[in-house]
Order: C-alpha cells, then sequence, then structure tokens
C-alpha cells in the first residue's frame, strides 16, 4: 500500500512499530473483535473489504503476523471477487477470511473446503 497518506493522524501505541497498511490491517480485524461478540451487524465496504484481504498474506512483523497462518493455503472469498494463493482450499466470506487468517478462531465456522482443517491447527 506503500507510505503513509498525507492527513492521516501520527501513529501512537503499535502504530509506531508497523507500518500504516499493517495497522490497517490490525484495526480492521480488531474493529470484528469487537463488533461480533456484541452481535453488532456491520456492512463492510468492498474496497476496504478487498484491501484487508490483499494484506493477509503479506503481513509478517514480530508483533503481528497473518502470512504464516494462510501460507500454503489457496483463499476464496465468496462475497467479493477476491482470492489468492494455491494449496488446500479455504473458501468463505471475506471478513471471515480476515479473522481466521488473523488467528480468530471465531470465524471457522463460516468457512469451508479441505484448507479449514490446516488453519484450525494453526490456531492451536
Amino acid at each position: 500500500m506503500g507510505p503513509r497518506p498525507r492527513g492521516r493522524p501520527v501513529p501512537q501505541w503499535i502504530a509506531k512499530t508497523i507500518k500504516w497498511d499493517q495497522g490497517f490491517l490490525d484495526h480492521f480485524i480488531h474493529q470484528q473483535d469487537i463488533r461480533r461478540p456484541l452481535g453488532r451487524p456491520r456492512t463492510i465496504d468492498e474496497d476496504q473489504l478487498r484491501a484487508a484481504l490483499e494484506l493477509l498474506p503479506t503481513v509478517e512483523t514480530k508483533i503481528f503476523a497473518t502470512k504464516p497462518m494462510v501460507a500454503g493455503l489457496r483463499l476464496e472469498a465468496t462475497d467479493v471477487d477476491w482470492a489468492h494463493g494455491d494449496g488446500p482450499l479455504v473458501r468463505g466470506p471475506g471478513e471471515a477470511l480476515v479473522m481466521a487468517g488473523g488467528g480468530r478462531s471465531v470465524a471457522l465456522g463460516e468457512l469451508d473446503g479441505d484448507g479449514v482443517s490446516v488453519l484450525r491447527d494453526r490456531l492451536v
């Protein structure tokens, strides 16, 4: 995604240690961490969802890593036009793919395919 866009606030806390696009993915996941247990519905903008999905197979830092979670898997979103990778298939809504790739087991029930068991094993 490149350098932080102009006009964005100065990064603080965890955002000081990771790139802004990685921070976007981290915040995207944490929003769902809060929303889901509260049962609050949310329509995610398709461009934001696709951006989160594009970042999913690339982020690997010391404190936040989604790349190893999805490595070697074929990910296919069912609600937006997006797919990535080769290997056992994991298919489902984009939000669930991002959540599972971010280490959240709560989303596994929304996914199907041979790769779900691989992903489940990585979450342990």
